[in-house]
């Protein structure tokens, strides 16, 4: 499946879920996983 077909796989359905808050999603888990990325 090209990459560039549009309306294919799961962004239709994820889309609105994922990109409906994804700063909040961002800042939640960049918190959450600091002690990782700074151990890294």
């Amino acid at each position: 499946m090209a990459m560039d077909t549009p309306g294919t796989g799961t962004a239709p359905a994820n889309g609105p879920l994922w990109g409906a808050a994804a700063r909040d999603w961002a800042t939640i888990q960049e918190g959450q996983f600091r002690p990782g990325y700074e151990a890294v």
